[in-house]
């Protein structure tokens, strides 16, 4: 991060002296970021679940509920697109992974963002306690000038930006997204042939069946499965799981993966599939963690390790 901790001029709306507002987006590069809520004691609220450590004697847990939208022409991670910490009169960023409060229920993990995505979240910090009053989140982007958003109703001035709804051209090459391949259809990716042929909108009885370990999905939440066929073609043997990762993508323009929105244990996870020789076929399921309101839009896409960029990317219809 610049060492800097406030655009050049001081007065002017999302700087240091002068945040944004909550209720209000500012735009860092590709991605609009509005800051909802902030709880400035959410010590009780972080630790609510049981897994977290307490803070340091003398800290607090701050935890902000933000929006987020993508604008940018090429999908990209909220991960690697934004990077955000906070400041105190210390004058010294905090890191984020050195404060940090611990999992959170609706964290923003490493999402896959398209055109046009949103995804709300939240994000936390470790502040000492006479830190607070004048504690300011902000947010980076790559050549693009840094953010300070407020903590408080009376502090920081609106902005009165509004998000833009772009326009996307979609593919026209099979398994591009807009022309995903069909439910059924086989399709080749690297050294396999594949193709979805199951597909369950709502899996979630099967999978809190499977382990008495497993949790049920957060209340508005489905836990959905997707059945793969696979043909390995390539020279001697492999797995399917490490030529491969998948996502879940919906109309929110968001891509889930496994690790972020997983079900936990369930039956038949192509993740543990066993390796398969030349020739030989195999079958197993991918399960997703998704809104019920998302079910009829969902597509899945399948990347290739083994080729960077869109090329090595196919989108699938689940029916």
């Amino acid at each position: 991060m610049p060492d800097d901790l406030s655009p050049e001029d001081e007065t002017s709306v999302g700087s240091r002296s002068n945040p944004v507002a909550i209720g209000s987006f500012a735009q860092i590069g590709d991605w609009f970021v509005r800051f909802v809520s902030v709880d400035a004691d959410a010590t009780e609220r972080v630790l609510a679940g049981g897994f977290n450590d307490s803070p340091a004697a003398g800290s607090k847990y701050v935890l902000a509920d933000i929006e987020i939208v993508y604008v940018g022409s090429e999908s990209e991670s909220f991960w690697l697109g934004l990077d955000w910490t906070g400041v105190g009169p210390e004058n010294v960023a905090l890191d984020p992974f050195e404060a940090t409060c611990g999992l959170l229920p609706n964290e923003l993990g490493s999402a896959e963002f398209f055109t046009n995505g949103f995804a709300s979240g939240e994000i936390c910090l470790a502040v000492q306690e006479e830190s607070i009053e004048s504690f300011v989140f902000f947010f980076d982007a790559f050549d693009s000038e840094r953010q300070f958003f407020a903590l408080r109703e009376d502090q920081g001035e609106a902005t009165n930006l509004t998000v833009p709804v772009l326009e996307v051209g979609l593919g026209t090459e099979p398994g591009s997204r807009g022309n995903e391949i069909s439910f059924g259809s086989s399709t080749v990716i690297g050294e396999w042939e594949m193709a979805v042929v199951g597909f369950d909108g709502d899996a979630t009885e099967v999978v809190l069946g499977e382990a008495s370990f497993n949790e049920p999905p957060t209340l508005g939440n489905v836990f959905v499965m997707v059945d793969i066929e696979a043909t390995y073609l390539g020279p001697d043997s492999s797995n399917f799981w490490s030529d491969f990762s998948w996502l879940i993508l919906g109309s929110d323009n968001v891509a889930l993966n496994s690790f972020d929105a997983g079900c936990g244990s369930f039956p038949n996870d192509f993740s543990f599939s066993d390796q398969v020789l030349a020739g030989e076929s195999t079958e197993g399921s991918f399960c997703f963690e998704v809104s019920i309101d998302e079910v009829d839009a969902l597509s899945l896409i399948i990347d290739d390790f083994s080729t960077f960029g869109p090329e090595g990317r196919m989108f699938f219809d689940l029916g």
